[in-house]
């Protein structure tokens, strides 16, 4: 039994210890985030980037390595809160959309903006079909469909949920209990 515990305890660091690590030891920081309007749609995402640098973001298509973002995910969906759909505006740290611009402060954990005014976009270049969600931090912020209707906004106000990556911290509490269940084992 104790010998279980032990491997359950390590393989739990172990996990910790690679989630936190991916991509070389680059790309260590992992966030989720989500932007709700006032009529219910909802624009969820989940991005990773390099930690060690201040505020990191792309701005437009083809960014080499992204400002520090390795993989940005996005997904729209409407005030029922049925997936409409799901892109990836950077893969591999290569910007995929002309409007992008995004800017996330890995002191503070918060979505900033560019750096001179506050502003996002977040979407695809607003062909037919696509969504698009731009406006200013603290601000107006809205979401638009391809022929340029708005179909959400927040008038006043605007900002992000972020929300640490849940699986390192489901491994490194898991991790944590197997090595406290090892320790009053021994007692």
């Amino acid at each position: 039994m104790k010998h279980k515990q032990s491997i359950l305890g390590l393989l739990g660091c172990v996990l910790v210890s690679s989630s936190f690590c991916a991509d070389a030891g680059i790309y260590n920081g992992h966030n989720l985030f989500e932007w709700i309007g006032e009529g219910g749609y909802v624009v969820s995402g989940n991005f990773n980037y390099d930690n060690t640098m201040p505020i990191v973001g792309a701005d437009g298509s083809g960014d080499v390595l992204a400002g520090g973002i390795q993989n940005l995910t996005v997904s729209f969906f409407n005030p029922s809160k049925t997936l409409l759909y799901t892109i990836q505006n950077i893969s591999n740290g290569i910007s995929n959309y002309d409007l992008l611009n995004f800017h996330f402060d890995t002191a503070l954990k918060q979505i900033v903006g560019d750096n001179a005014n506050g502003l996002f976009n977040i979407g695809q270049d607003l062909v037919s079909g696509d969504l698009h969600l731009n406006g200013a931090i603290g601000g107006y912020s809205n979401l638009i469909n391809y022929a340029g209707d708005t179909l959400d906004e927040i008038q006043n106000g605007t900002g992000f949920t972020v929300i640490p990556e849940p699986t390192s911290l489901a491994l490194f509490t898991i991790g944590l209990a197997a090595l406290a269940s090892r320790k009053s084992v021994k007692k």
